[in-house]
């Protein structure tokens, strides 16, 4: 049984591929925002201890060379923030904080083991637009994305005005009242852990005998 937020509640990743056009099924981001819900199992294997590990050891290795180059590193659960607003609250927690405090410099980072995607940048863009409201504000702020095989860079100017209002509109849509559409396709619904959608994408595709004509 599904059961309301008492107040609607964005974890970061939800949007990113929204924001980066990959994904087009808002209504999967807005029930997360608006409801508790029972899961389904996800198709396909994903293996939790072999990513945590991969994640966790690329993390302490960046975090060690950073300290070794005299920036002050703050990890994963101190980084955690909450933006609270009148339509929704937006959370998140990026991997790595590097800061220079005399510069008023800040690096955030995230790091990923898998497979580059269109929506890792959105996701260190979220991160650096929430910093300055937390706390950074006046400071100059970076971000980057870490893969195996090398890094993806965000510098600041890529926080445009445009960039920001973007995230600020998807929040707004993903945490208000009105219900979107669904729009279910079969790569977004294979991943989606939503159990009471109704419109979940089937494959309706139809075969026949063409042996005569090939």
């Amino acid at each position: 049984m599904d059961h309301p937020r008492k107040k609607s509640y964005i974890w970061t990743t939800w949007i990113t591929g929204l924001l980066a056009g990959t994904d087009k099924c808002n209504w999967r981001a807005w029930y997360k925002a608006h409801f508790r819900y029972a899961k389904r199992q996800g198709d396909g294997e994903f293996d939790l201890e072999q990513w945590t590990r991969q994640h966790d050891r690329m993390t302490a290795v960046r975090a060690e060379k950073l300290k070794e180059s005299g920036w002050t590193v703050r990890l994963e659960d101190d980084n955690a923030f909450k933006l609270d607003g009148d339509v929704t609250t937006l959370s998140g927690k990026p991997d790595i904080l590097a800061l220079r405090e005399s510069e008023k410099r800040a690096l955030v980072i995230d790091e990923k083991s898998g497979r580059a995607r269109d929506s890792d940048s959105w996701q260190v863009l979220i991160y650096m637009f929430a910093l300055p409201l937390i706390w950074a504000k006046g400071w100059r702020i970076d971000g980057e994305v870490e893969y195996r095989g090398g890094g993806l860079s965000v510098p600041a100017e890529q926080l445009s005005l445009d960039v920001t209002n973007k995230i600020v509109a998807k929040v707004r849509l993903v945490g208000g009242d009105e219900e979107p559409s669904r729009v279910p396709s079969a790569n977004e619904c294979r991943f989606c852990d939503i159990l009471s959608c109704p419109d979940r994408w089937a494959d309706k595709s139809k075969s026949a005998d063409a042996s005569e004509y090939f």
